[in-house]
Parts: structure tokens; sequence; C-alpha cells
């Protein structure tokens, strides 16, 4: 059910969490989120950041937050942080900042 307030900490029986991965992605994600939204469903959609990017992508982003969703880092270009973590950690939290300077 749609409501102002956070998520609680617990579920209540029945309940589930719903989560999308990788978008923005133009009509389809927005496709979902409205659905979910018409439904009186909220969701948690993870973005990526070089996707809110691309032409659109901020829109969509924007739409997904009014109707109700979570908008969640699933950082900047999706690489594989445990094998970046190895490499740098400095492009490890790169990835992470920039994508939540966007979502902001």
């Amino acid at each position: 059910m749609l409501t102002d307030e956070p998520f609680p900490l617990k579920l209540r029986p029945g309940q589930v969490c719903l989560t999308f991965d990788d978008g923005p992605s133009d009509e389809q994600t927005l496709a979902i989120a409205q659905f979910l939204a018409d439904k009186k469903i909220r969701a948690t959609f993870f973005v990526v950041g070089q996707r809110i990017d691309r032409p659109g992508g901020r829109e969509a982003l924007a739409r997904m937050r009014e109707l109700g969703h979570l908008i969640g880092n699933h950082t900047f270009t999706h690489p594989s942080l445990t094998q970046l973590v190895t490499e740098s950690e400095d492009r490890v939290v790169d990835e992470v900042v920039r994508t939540h300077q966007l979502i902001r």
C-alpha cells in the first residue's frame, strides 16, 4: 500500500519486498512503476547512474519517486564491486557517490 510513512523495519505476515535492478530503462521501468502504483504497491528501484544520465533518465527517476517508489543506488556503471575493491577502493566510493548525487 502506498503511504508517506517509511517501510516498517519488520515485515508483517503476507508482506513481500519488491526490488527492481539496473534501471531506469526507457519506457519499461516506468510502465512497471505505473502498474504497481495503480495497484497501490510500492517497490524499490535500484538505479544505475549512467542510465539516469541518459536522455529521459532523470525524468523517469523523478516519476518513479512521484509514484511513491523508493530509489536505491546500484552504482554508476554497475561494475563487479568484489573485483573493483581489490583494484581501487576510491573507484568503489566514486561509483556510489556519483550515483547518489544523481539520485538526490
